[in-house]
């Protein structure tokens, strides 16, 4: 027999390897199919909770005018239109709700000399300067604000509790 020759070892080691990246191979593009599919249900999912968060925002007469214009059948428009009752309206998670007198909580921000210096509001410590933090007062009633220096010197403040940020900063009166 001329020019066949019995299988190596090297060649049957050489076989197994690729046996084995071929399977690990396959492996792969099947998780990636899975993923490529997770991937598009995601988005999927996503476009339809916005479509409709933006359908439940339009007002009644707007409704009324696209399903006389849509081709959807009136059915899927009183499915989506009772979804939508249902989300709560931005607007009314949104709105302010404090009203004179309520207890709101309020920000700090004192950026005063010397560093280390305590920070009282309504006579209650707070931290040291540089200071940020929140509090809470009665909306519209005076703050009164101490900066006590290490050394024992005083700053006294009075603003009125308000909502977003009080800053105190040297030279502020």
């Amino acid at each position: 027999m001329v020019g066949f020759t019995e299988p190596t070892r090297k060649s049957l080691a050489l076989a197994r390897l690729g046996r084995r990246v071929a399977e690990w191979a396959e492996k792969f593009f099947i998780w990636g199919q899975w993923m490529w599919g997770l991937l598009f249900l995601a988005l999927g999912a996503r476009f339809a909770l916005i479509a409709l968060e933006r359908y439940g925002q339009q007002s009644p007469e707007s409704i009324a005018g696209a399903e006389k214009k849509s081709a959807v059948p009136s059915s899927v428009h009183s499915t989506l239109r009772q979804i939508a009752k249902s989300l709560p309206k931005p607007s009314e998670d949104l709105k302010p709700t404090a009203k004179g007198g309520d207890v709101i909580t309020a920000t700090l921000s004192a950026n005063l000399q010397p560093s280390r210096s305590e920070v009282l509001v309504d006579g209650e410590s707070l931290g040291n300067t540089p200071f940020a933090g929140d509090f809470s007062c009665r909306l519209g009633d005076p703050v009164k604000i101490e900066i006590i220096a290490p050394s024992g010197a005083t700053k006294q403040f009075t603003r009125p509790c308000s909502k977003g940020m009080i800053t105190l900063r040297d030279g502020s009166e």
